[in-house]
C-alpha cells in the first residue's frame, strides 16, 4: 500500500523514505514480530507480510527496537519488545514530563503527517506506565480523547484538544 493513499502528504514522504524501511514480517501473537529471514529454512518463503519498519531509539540515541506497522491494517508490533510507542525517544529526551503536553496520534499516517511529532502508541500498558508523569496528553479529536482517558485510567492526567485539529479528523 502506497503512503500517498492513506493521506500522508507527499513533502512528508520523501522526509521519512530515510527513516523508514519495507521487510517481509511474521506477525507473532503477543504483539510482536519476526523477520521472514530469521525463521528456519524451512519455513523461509511461507509468504510473511510486507510491513513498513522503523527504528526507535532510547533517550541516548542509541537503537533500541524496531517497529512494524501494516498500513493495510493499522497493526503495530515490535521486533524486541522493548519499543511502548513510536516518537518515544523524543518524549523520552525532554527534562521534564510534567511539563511537556505529548501529542498521542491514533494512526502512523497522522503521526507522520505531523512530522513525527508526538507519539503512536503501540503497548498501552507499558505506555501508561511512562506517561503517568504527564499532566497533559494531547488527543487528535474529542473521541480519541475519551478513549485515551478510558484507556489511561488513574492517570489523572488531562487530555486537550487542539483547536486546529478538532473536527479536522487528523
Amino acid at each position: 500500500m502506497r503512503l500517498r493513499t492513506l493521506g500522508v502528504h507527499p513533502e512528508i514522504i520523501e522526509q521519512v523514505a530515510t527513516c523508514m524501511r519495507v521487510g517481509r514480517v511474521i506477525w507473532l501473537q503477543n504483539g510482536r514480530f519476526s523477520f521472514e529471514e530469521q525463521l528456519p529454512d524451512s519455513h523461509v518463503g511461507v509468504g510473511g507480510d510486507r510491513a513498513f519498519l522503523f527504528l526507535v531509539e532510547a533517550s541516548d540515541g542509541q537503537a533500541m527496537d524496531i517497529v512494524a506497522w501494516d498500513p493495510a491494517t493499522g497493526r503495530l508490533a515490535t521486533w524486541l519488545g522493548e519499543a511502548w510507542a513510536l516518537g518515544q525517544n523524543a518524549l523520552l529526551q525532554q527534562h521534564t514530563l510534567a511539563d511537556s503536553a505529548p501529542l498521542v496520534w491514533r494512526t502512523v499516517p497522522a503521526w507522520l503527517n505531523a512530522g513525527r511529532r508526538g507519539l503512536v502508541v503501540i503497548r498501552l500498558q507499558v505506555a501508561v506506565l511512562h506517561l503517568r508523569g504527564a499532566n497533559t496528553l494531547i488527543a487528535e479529536d474529542v473521541p480519541h480523547g475519551r478513549q485515551l482517558k478510558r484507556l489511561s485510567g488513574a492517570n489523572g492526567s488531562r487530555i486537550m484538544v487542539p483547536a486546529n485539529l478538532m473536527g479536522s479528523g487528523a
